[in-house]
């Protein structure tokens, strides 16, 4: 996957799974610290990355687009859960 590539992933929370869509806008290389890259987007994002540091392989930064006029949000989903979507 690259940056600009269009994913879906499932996740669960709550006892119930959600289908999300979005686009690529951050390829982390393994080691990158979550904190630093997300300051970029602070005041233009909301997030929704699940919690962790940083991990020890590539990983991917996902923006979904808010329904109306709300902020768009960031997630930082497994990587194994992503799929690519058709444009």
């Amino acid at each position: 996957m690259k940056l600009g590539s269009r994913v879906t992933w499932t996740s669960q929370s709550g006892g119930s799974a959600t289908s999300k869509s979005g686009t690529i806008v951050e390829v982390l290389p393994a080691g990158s610290y979550i904190s630093e890259v997300l300051r970029r987007y602070e005041l233009t994002h909301r997030f929704q990355y699940g919690g962790g540091i940083c991990r020890n392989h590539e990983t991917y930064l996902v923006e979904v687009l808010a329904k109306g006029k709300g902020r768009p949000v960031l997630y930082w989903p497994r990587v194994s859960q992503l799929r690519g979507r058709d444009a």
